[in-house]
């Protein structure tokens, strides 16, 4: 039976990215990762590193001509020279960040690709729907494999010591970092399709059963739990002693880290998928039905919100990224691929169109 329920959320995601009215079809969603000086996207079957000021292109992976060939879901992840990016045709790359040359290709899963990688020291993690999470070096090569009950759809987090991994098949695994032999794992009361959020010894972890959870990292131990109004897809993000996330019912959250005491609720009118972002009293916040909303800390009052297009304002799925002044959303509907707005008011400084 459950893999019968998996099957269906992936082919209802699959629906969700192939159909829109009125639009062309989308074979994957965007995701995004920045630096001071330059804006990634990896979106349908490129990467495109733009600069930051302007959203003018710098180069494109893969280049024209090469045999490279597959669609992405996820957000790249910029660690040093290097952008790493998982594929859905089951691959995951490292590039150079400056110029998109191809440094090595991972061909090791068996299935697709949903999860961003995950970097933390000298080891990239690769999540993959078939089941397996996969260590590797900096330089592409194997270190080992857990192998999870059901499918891996987000990126685990992880420390020099442990790695921490969601799965769908309900729990939540605590692997050891050096050989992935399993330290404890947890069963909670629904899948996870998100990356949990460490901070302070406590795992912040989202469930598609209308749940958030904080455990003691060192063991898994339940330390307490806030019921949502729909599924947690997204992760949490943390601020000082505040935890926000949202639900796809479209409701966004503030809980106090350490008690799981509601501070505040609001609804926005449609799913929150993405990871809220915090900059100083500001929350920022986007919307499935094409609202980008720069919220109060302190009562998630409206600062402003955007219409990211009017014309086919739906489909903001992936996570926001704030650099330097700017929110940069990646819609998979709209007129084009990327909008950076101001992060004052709200209004477009520039975009971006292949």
């Amino acid at each position: 039976m459950i893999q019968k329920i998996h099957k269906w959320l992936l082919g209802s995601l699959i629906a969700l990215l192939v159909s829109a009215c009125g639009a062309a079809p989308a074979q994957s969603w965007p995701g995004l990762a920045a630096s001071p000086d330059t804006v990634y996207i990896a979106f349908g079957a490129n990467v495109f590193a733009l600069n930051t000021a302007d959203g003018l292109p710098r180069w494109k992976f893969p280049a024209e001509g090469s045999n490279i060939t597959g669609e992405f879901f996820s957000d790249p992840v910029l660690d040093g020279d290097a952008l790493y990016v998982t594929s859905y045709n089951k691959s995951a790359y490292a590039v150079e960040a400056k110029t998109g040359k191809l440094i090595w290709e991972f061909k090791g899963s068996k299935d697709r690709l949903i999860a961003a990688p995950t970097v933390s020291g000298d080891a990239v993690y690769i999540a993959s729907a078939d089941n397996n999470l996969y260590a590797l070096s900096k330089k592409g090569d194997l270190k080992w494999t857990f192998t999870a009950k059901n499918s891996l759809w987000a990126a685990p987090v992880a420390t020099d010591k442990v790695v921490y991994l969601p799965s769908m098949d309900h729990f939540i695994y605590a692997v050891d970092a050096n050989n992935g032999r399993v330290l404890w794992s947890v069963e909670l009361n629904g899948a996870v399709a998100g990356t949990p959020t460490l901070s302070k010894e406590t795992l912040f972890v989202g469930t598609l059963s209308d749940t958030l959870y904080a455990l003691d990292a060192s063991n898994g131990r339940e330390k307490w739990k806030v019921k949502s109004e729909g599924w947690v897809w997204g992760s949490a993000v943390v601020d000082g002693n505040t935890l926000y996330f949202g639900d796809l019912r479209g409701s966004i959250f503030s809980v106090n880290a350490s008690e799981g005491r509601v501070n505040w609720k609001q609804q926005l009118g449609s799913a929150v998928r993405g990871v809220p972002v915090v900059v100083g009293d500001k929350l920022f916040v986007i919307a499935e039905d094409g609202l980008a909303f720069a919220l109060k800390t302190s009562d998630g009052s409206t600062v402003w919100k955007k219409s990211i297009d009017d014309e086919n304002a739906d489909r903001l799925l992936g996570n926001p990224v704030v650099v330097n002044d700017l929110v940069v959303i990646a819609p998979i509907y709209a007129k084009n691929w990327l909008y950076a707005l101001n992060i004052n008011d709200g209004t477009t400084k520039w975009f971006f169109k292949p």
